[in-house]
């Protein structure tokens, strides 16, 4: 039986990154035919729920409530992460913690995302991945309509 726990919340929608990925500029081909851009910026990851190891609500193995994580790829609906140490949370926070995103308009960015899968890299290298499960921030969303 897997140790994930059971996914209990389905992504609306209307739950777009498309905003962001216009601000980020360019695009390439991608093998999965969807657009996905990269996104190698600083961000603060929050666990939302209960990990999957059975420790404390909100806090990450390690103790803490929030660990700093390097984005990886960002498409419409989904977010990659890279990380030193395993996440044992299904849900998280993101929110912005990298100067280069006040530059490009996104230093208010935040959601939340359901983590679907992790792969060990290499002695403390991870990559995490997941679907986004909240709504933009309103602010972001009525600047990318101006």
């Amino acid at each position: 039986m897997s140790s994930c726990a059971p996914l209990t919340q389905s992504v609306s929608k209307t739950t777009t990154l498309q905003p962001v990925l216009e601000r980020l500029g360019g695009g390439r081909h991608e093998r999965r035919g969807i657009d996905r851009r990269e996104f190698s910026f600083r961000l603060l990851l929050t666990p939302l729920d209960t990990p999957r190891d059975g420790g404390v609500e909100g806090r990450d193995a390690g103790g803490s409530s929030s660990i700093y994580v390097t984005g990886r790829n960002l498409s419409l609906r989904g977010v990659g992460i890279e990380h030193a140490t395993p996440i044992t949370h299904r849900r998280v926070r993101l929110q912005a913690a990298d100067s280069r995103l006040d530059e490009l308009g996104l230093g208010d960015l935040e959601f939340d995302v359901t983590l679907r899968w992790c792969r060990f890299v290499s002695p403390e290298s991870y990559e995490s991945g997941g679907q986004v499960t909240s709504p933009l921030p309103q602010q972001l969303l009525a600047a990318s309509k101006a």
